[in-house]
């Protein structure tokens, strides 16, 4: 084979091993969740909710958060009113969270968080700290699961990030999908073997020795995925909890969600850049499979436009690499490769008790899914860009007007 054919031939049998890889955690993710008993509660909770103009949502997250099961003299609420015009301050205060002002011409969440946790540090004697999105909803049983899981022994946790509105538009249905999909069987499939978990930018809680320790570097778009590989770097893991739910707004028109995923693709090839190579050099002194599988995370917007270009080669080479051609001759295991992204939104969503009606968009999520390519090779292209897009929240519901609406139960 020529250069080009080993080259094409090495993408492809890495997009294969790397599917094979993910298929292996959501067979482990199949199994039935666990989670350690629930335990005398103990851990004082800062709650940090950065928030930019959510005056509209803000005060149903501040409701649910008064609805915990929780001892409230062992819950501390702090909101940053990021570079706010609205009424967020008032709406925070009259709900007897302590407000920090913040006005910077640092604009993104990142910034914000590492205004907010360094103010935290100094006021607060917390034991751990939550980080929340103001569009958020908590189910009444979070802080307690979160409890449970740091008593056990965690240093961070990451909570399961549910959608607020599922079902409001075939966009917000295809999140929810996504969701369900990443939390049972990715999330889930490594913590059965003991791998980190991946932070989701809400719904994480960290132990406060392990902020005064490492601090808040991360300033990318995507600063949960750039501060889960430093925590990785740091030999700390991420527990999974997949019982201590939370839910977060989602996008229903396909513009915004475009732009906002225009943003994670810019920050995930920041965090690529970044810290791959430091990664790959940890995975081979260190041994470490954690560093491994990280590694394979950042890899993603790559692998995702890899494809096409490998199907593109499937059907005009003229002398097709091996892998080319064991597809062309119908090849068992290629032909189960390529089925089973379709069958495994289905079973998380079986398994993750999705409403009825979710099934109905399976199809408009299978276009979904097509739109990540231009959108990984569109942030690749302006990776280096740090412009923040803002994605507005204005699905002001409560926690009881959610399951009435999609005609769902309280997950927990």
């Amino acid at each position: 084979m020529e250069a080009p054919e080993y080259i094409l031939s090495a993408v492809q049998w890495l997009c294969l091993l790397a599917l094979f890889y993910y298929y292996l955690l959501a067979c482990l993710g199949m199994t039935r969740p666990s989670c350690p008993p629930m335990a005398r509660p103990s851990t004082r909770f800062a709650l940090l909710i950065p928030a930019h103009n959510e005056e509209t949502v803000l005060p149903f997250l501040l409701d649910s958060i008064a609805a915990q099961d929780y001892p409230r003299h062992l819950v501390e609420v702090y909101v940053v009113a990021d570079n706010c015009t609205d009424g967020t301050p008032r709406v925070a205060a009259r709900a007897g969270a302590t407000v920090l002002e913040r006005i910077s011409s640092l604009r993104g969440k990142g910034y914000a968080l590492q205004f907010g946790l360094r103010e935290i540090l100094n006021r607060s004697r917390c034991d751990a700290v939550c980080i929340l999105d103001a569009d958020n909803l908590l189910d009444p049983a979070f802080l307690s699961r979160l409890n449970a899981r740091l008593v056990a022994g965690a240093l961070v946790v990451q909570g399961r990030v549910e959608t607020k509105n599922p079902l409001d538009s075939w966009v917000s249905t295809s999140y929810a999908i996504n969701f369900w999909l990443s939390n049972r069987l990715w999330q889930l499939g490594r913590a059965r073997v003991g791998l980190s978990g991946f932070l989701c930018g809400t719904g994480m809680c960290f132990r406060r020795e392990v902020l005064a320790s490492t601090g808040w570097p991360a300033t990318s778009l995507t600063e949960d995925l750039e501060y889960t590989v430093v925590l990785i770097s740091r030999g700390i893991k991420v527990t999974w909890a997949h019982e201590a739910v939370v839910f977060d707004e989602k996008p229903t028109s396909l513009a915004p969600s475009c732009r906002q995923r225009l943003r994670w693709l810019q920050g995930k090839w920041q965090v690529f850049f970044t810290y791959a190579p430091r990664l790959l050099w940890e995975a081979v002194t260190v041994r470490s499979w954690t560093r491994v599988d990280a590694l394979l995370c950042l890899l993603q917007p790559a692998l995702l436009m890899a494809g096409p270009v490998c199907a593109l080669a499937a059907a005009t080479h003229p002398r097709p690499p091996v892998t080319v051609a064991a597809a062309r001759e119908q090849n068992p295991l290629l032909i189960a490769l390529a089925v089973l992204p379709y069958l495994l939104p289905v079973l998380a969503m079986y398994l993750e008790n999705a409403p009825a009606k979710a099934y109905l968009y399976l199809p408009a999520y299978a276009l979904f899914s097509l739109t990540w390519i231009p959108i990984a090779v569109a942030g690749l292209l302006t990776f280096w860009r740090r412009q923040w897009y803002r994605t507005p929240h204005t699905r002001a519901i409560s926690l009881e007007q959610r399951a009435h609406l999609y005609s769902l139960r309280h997950t927990g």
